[in-house]
């Protein structure tokens, strides 16, 4: 990855004019078209030098991300033995929330993408994020602009990358479900919603993915919440039955009033509504799951080959309310040694969004780290300790007015899976100097993935 990356900026070096020009031209076309724009108020910045791996490393990778996502699903029956209100409690769920997620968890649609680092000894999976609302399925769109542009058409072996396109994975899937319905693609019709009070801050975004749905030969429409209604136990958006459902919005939302969502419940139960996730997939987007996988008290729940998956891959995690701790096989208590490596953990509630309700220990002086943490152990929500993970650190080219400053720069991966299938990546990107939880609210940059073929 490091030969790709210095090409890159090589060639940034030597034709300068040509990459500003280019760069430039790229984050304009994607502001005008509101693709990968997730705010009203200010730009998503563009990192002009996409991710690049070799066909094998993204074949490894993709593997991996998988088979770990398949393990995390597997936890309701494999550690509770189906019994999803103790696993749920467990995780810090409410009862409304558990009541919520049951009315369609007999849905066996997955739309994931796992956050990762790339570090020095291979990668580490951060958390992963398991619902239809997970951001950035207009990725594709980006690697789409950068191939017409003059700078990436002139660099070696351009013409070999490949990429894979989030959207083109999920209509692929989209039309088993119209094989199922049993309908022509122009006979159907598919409703992009969202809550209503983020509907104009991600219209752009919904309005790509109604774009390419009607490509595709399906009938679209965007609508909030609030336009669904139910008739003869069927969705109807302003007079018009829904067929299947695209709900950008996170279970969560709902939650203040669940009233707006029993159409969408009703006419799933009554089998006149297709769901591309339903709503108990936060089950497996829970943070907490990855202490099952972490905490050797679990470990004889998994194969030796998934133990090892799991050593290689998932940092080491346990729940903040556990005052013990193992690390190295040495019992130390849990307070001591949460106190004493301030530096090296972080603290994370098992259900939040946007980088909410995680804390950094670097960032606490001893006091302020302390006073935290006994706060959060007095608080009725539920928390992760996680070892800090050290990722890579990529020389990335800015645009600062008419030159390029390479800036060094933490990447944060996020790989989709789409029903058990590969569905492409989009990359975060913030200076190192920032040392912050790598997200868009945090000022991150995005870009995307190419692949060697």
């Amino acid at each position: 990855m490091k030969t790709h990356v210095d090409e890159f900026n090589v060639s940034v070096r030597e034709n300068s004019q040509l990459a500003i020009s280019s760069f430039k031209q790229l984050q304009n076309k994607l502001v005008k078209e509101r693709v990968l724009q997730y705010y009203s108020d200010k730009e998503t910045m563009i990192i002009p030098k996409p991710g690049l791996l070799s066909g094998e490393k993204l074949d490894i990778l993709s593997r991996d991300t998988k088979a770990l996502l398949d393990i995390i699903v597997s936890l309701p029956e494999r550690i509770f033995s189906g019994d999803i209100l103790k696993m749920c409690t467990t995780l810090g769920f409410s009862e409304k929330q558990y009541q919520l997620m049951m009315t369609t968890y007999q849905n066996k649609n997955l739309i994931a993408r796992s956050d990762m680092y790339f570090t020095k000894d291979g990668y580490k999976f951060l958390e992963f994020n398991v619902d239809s609302s997970v951001g950035g399925l207009d990725i594709g769109y980006l690697n789409k602009s950068m191939r017409s542009f003059e700078f990436y058409k002139m660099l070696k072996d351009s013409e070999k990358w490949d990429y894979v396109d989030p959207m083109d994975i999920l209509i692929e899937n989209i039309n088993e479900l119209a094989i199922k319905i049993g309908r022509n693609y122009s006979d159907i019709t598919i409703a992009v919603m969202d809550w209503d009070e983020y509907l104009d801050s991600y219209y752009g975004t919904l309005n790509y993915i109604k774009l390419r749905l009607e490509e595709a030969g399906y009938n679209a429409i965007i609508c909030s919440q609030k336009e669904a209604e139910l008739k003869d136990n069927m969705l109807t958006v302003n007079g018009r039955k829904i067929d299947i459902l695209y709900r950008a919005f996170l279970c969560d939302d709902a939650l203040y009033n669940p009233e707006e969502v029993q159409a969408i419940v009703q006419a799933s139960q009554a089998g006149n509504l297709e769901l591309l996730t339903g709503f108990h997939t936060e089950l497996y987007g829970n943070k907490g799951n990855l202490v099952f996988l972490s905490d050797p008290y679990y470990s004889h729940f998994f194969t030796n080959e998934e133990l090892d998956l799991v050593k290689r891959c998932i940092p080491w995690t346990r729940f903040l309310k556990d005052m013990v701790t193992s690390e190295d096989n040495l019992e130390v208590e849990g307070m001591e040694y949460i106190l004493k490596n301030k530096d090296k953990l972080v603290i994370k509630a098992t259900i939040g969004y946007g980088g909410n309700e995680v804390f950094l220990g670097w960032k606490y002086n001893e006091n302020d780290w302390e006073k935290a943490v006994l706060n959060l152990l007095n608080s009725d929500i539920v928390y992760i300790v996680q070892e800090r993970v050290y990722p890579l650190e990529e020389e990335i080219p800015f645009v600062i007015e008419e030159t390029i400053d390479l800036k060094k720069a933490i990447m944060c991966w996020g790989v989709y899976i789409i029903n058990g299938g590969f569905a492409g990546a989009m990359l975060r990107g913030l200076p190192c100097e920032q040392s912050d939880v790598v997200n868009l609210k945090n000022g991150a940059a995005v870009t995307c993935l190419f692949y060697r073929s």
